[in-house]
């Protein structure tokens, strides 16, 4: 019983830290780690305008999309629980039959 409760608690700290990040604003667009061309050995002169990326406008997720997601990280964890357990106790019964028999 005390393993299950700690099960629990593990399980449930993992929903809220994964819901928080799931929740939380998106990141910050990556920064080159040179901010300058010249300043790169054998970089060329000038930069080639077709080479040049262009930052998009960040798209940010709706209250709903983000409790949708929360909503189905829940159940995806819940599920693999259920199969875990269910193999888990599949796996306890092949193994008590085995040693039920090996004893008789």
């Amino acid at each position: 019983m005390f393993t299950f409760v700690i099960s629990l608690v593990v399980v449930g700290a993992a929903l809220v830290v994964a819901t928080r990040v799931a929740l939380s604003e998106a990141p910050l667009p990556a920064k080159p780690a040179t901010p300058a061309a010249g300043r790169v050995r054998g970089a060329p002169a000038k930069i080639d305008p077709s080479l040049v990326i262009v930052e998009h406008e960040s798209v940010t997720a709706s209250a709903g999309q983000r409790l949708r997601s929360g909503l189905l990280l829940v159940l995806l964890v819940a599920f693999l629980g259920a199969v875990a357990a269910l193999v888990l106790l599949v796996g306890g019964a092949v193994v008590l039959t085995g040693l039920r028999s090996a004893v008789q």
